[in-house]
C-alpha cells in the first residue's frame, strides 16, 4: 500500500493534465480505502470506510461532470447553456477540494478517520 501511495503521489505532483490528476487521486484514493477498511477499531471500520467511499465517489463525480461540461463530450444538453464553462470550473475545483479533503469541503473527514486511533 505504501508503494501505491507513493507512486500515485509522484503522478499527482507531476500531472499535466487534469484527467491525469484525477486518475493520481483515485489510485491514492483505492490504496487509502484499504488503510481505512482494514485498520483502527473494528465497531467503526464499517461506518468510516462508507463514508470515505461515499464522499470520494460524490466528488469524482462532480469532477468528472464538470470536466465534462467543459471539454463539450457527447450530447451533453449543460454544456449549450451559457455559462456552463463556470459551472464545470466550478465543479471540477469542488470535486478536487472534497477529494483532497481542503477546508470547507472537509466535512467527511471526522467521520472517516474517526475509527483510526
Amino acid at each position: 500500500m505504501v508503494g501505491t501511495l507513493a507512486v500515485a503521489s509522484g503522478l499527482l505532483l507531476t500531472a499535466q493534465t487534469s484527467v491525469l490528476a484525477l486518475t493520481a487521486l483515485e489510485v491514492q484514493s483505492y490504496a487509502s480505502y484499504t488503510i481505512v477498511a482494514f485498520g483502527g477499531h473494528k465497531a467503526y471500520r464499517q461506518s468510516s470506510s462508507s463514508t470515505y467511499l461515499l464522499a470520494g465517489a460524490l466528488a469524482t463525480a462532480a469532477f468528472v461532470l464538470g470536466w465534462a461540461m467543459l471539454t463539450h463530450i457527447g450530447e451533453l444538453a449543460l454544456a449549450r447553456l451559457p455559462g456552463a464553462g463556470y459551472v464545470g470550473q466550478a465543479l471540477q475545483v469542488g470535486g478536487m477540494l472534497t477529494k483532497l479533503g481542503c477546508f470547507p469541503l472537509n466535512f467527511w473527514l471526522p467521520t472517516a478517520y474517526g475509527g483510526l486511533e
